[in-house]
């Protein structure tokens, strides 16, 4: 019944990203945290869309 919905994979509707080039910043804080909070929305377009 969901293969109606999802295709044969599930991932059928999924888009592979643009890629947009990219920027350097330089920040004073520990990469970690930079990394952490840009990660933390990442998923968002795709699971909420």
């Amino acid at each position: 019944r969901w293969s109606k919905l999802w295709g044969k994979t599930g991932a059928d509707h999924l888009r592979v990203p643009e890629d947009y080039g990219s920027i350097a910043f330089d920040l004073a804080t520990n990469w970690k945290l930079a990394v952490e909070n840009y990660l933390d929305a990442y998923h968002l377009p795709t699971v909420h869309p």
